[in-house]
């Protein structure tokens, strides 16, 4: 939580509220409302100039401003299967579905500003570009294949069904050549994104639409990495070891 911003007055300067918390660009962006270079005047004159209803801004704003971000302690390895996969498919699935394109906007609004200033926009964009076209597709075939079929197996296994055995598929050289795949593909991504934005740093001079991005941008990549741990480090290590043992089972 942003403890800051909570509270949203009446005489706060947009870009300010932007700078205390990114999230709140995609608010005024809703609203229609600048809040980068023409975003120096404070909430109720904007409202007044754009015919916003003030009260409904500050709740919006407040609202984004309230949300938390997972947190890295949580005991995942104390997560029912069914929960996992409703997880990685409810935040982090979604999450990449929706934030990938609002990036690539936020790259091209900027780049429409600012190209000759920063003539690497155009490799960044290209970055993101091969990150959908990689990601949307894997996620997808996780949803229609991979998963429903980890969950069969784990409703078997775990209810002890004389035919659990008879579900095995053997996953394991699959998921291992996904597993590396992803890890090394997301790892290859963000080493560029990093080198182009040269760690996501901005100067003095750096307007709010590059502070916006480059924030976005370091959230994806805090996700993505987390999502990869789940999937890597716990869900198909597990999914294995019940292959595993319902394979000794039936004496494969």
């Amino acid at each position: 939580m942003n403890k800051d911003i909570v509270g949203v007055g009446d005489s706060d300067i947009v870009t300010d509220l932007v700078k205390r918390d990114y999230r709140t660009a995609d608010i005024f962006q809703r609203f229609g409302i600048d809040f980068c270079c023409g975003g120096k005047l404070p909430l109720n004159i904007v409202c007044r100039n754009k015919a916003v209803d003030l009260e409904e801004l500050k709740k919006a704003l407040n609202e984004v401003s309230l949300t938390h971000f997972l947190s890295s302690t949580n005991a995942y390895n104390e997560w029912s299967i069914d929960f996992m996969l409703d997880f990685i498919v409810n935040v982090h699935h979604d999450y990449l579905r929706k934030t990938l394109p609002v990036i690539e906007k936020y790259i091209t609004v900027f780049a429409s500003g600012h190209s000759r200033k920063f003539p690497f926009l155009a490799e960044l964009e290209s970055e993101f570009y091969k990150l959908g076209a990689v990601m949307l597709p894997k996620l997808q075939e996780e949803e229609d294949i991979i998963f429903p079929y980890i969950r069969q197996i784990a409703h078997a296994y775990q209810n002890m069904e004389p035919y659990a055995r008879l579900l095995v598929k053997t996953l394991r050289k699959p998921l291992d050549t996904l597993m590396f795949h992803n890890q090394e593909f997301t790892s290859h991504t963000f080493s560029e994104v990093r080198r182009l934005t040269n760690n996501y740093s901005i100067t003095t001079d750096s307007c709010t639409t590059q502070q916006v991005l480059y924030k976005k941008i370091e959230e994806l990549e805090m996700d993505l990495f987390q999502h990869i741990f789940l999937e890597n480090n716990i869900l198909y290590p597990k999914t294995i070891a019940m292959e595993k043992e319902l394979l000794m089972q039936s004496g494969l």
